[in-house]
């Protein structure tokens, strides 16, 4: 009978990726918080501190994060700009 896999820290992959989803869906404030977890995710499991099981949740909530992140930023812009815009046409 083989022991479990023993590493200092638990795996964070599956808080990561919960709040890549989330962040991906509708909380945009999420996402850079899944993009930062999901990479220390992956640097910890680098060192050797967690189990490597968690890489593949950690690297899908990186790239989730991502995409939240700049689609959240995307959408800030698009407001700015859309607000700028319409005071600029009210003033004329």
């Amino acid at each position: 009978m083989s022991t479990p896999d023993r590493y200092p820290e638990e795996s964070r992959a599956a808080l990561a990726l919960a709040l890549g989803v989330l962040g991906l869906l509708s909380l945009g404030i999420l996402a850079p918080v899944a993009w930062y977890l999901g990479r220390r995710e992956l640097q910890a499991i680098d060192a050797g501190r967690r189990s490597p099981r968690g890489r593949d949740l950690a690297s899908i909530a990186v790239v989730l994060g991502r995409v939240g992140t700049f689609i959240a930023l995307f959408a800030v812009l698009a407001a700015v700009f859309l607000f700028g815009f319409l005071i600029f046409a009210m003033a004329h």
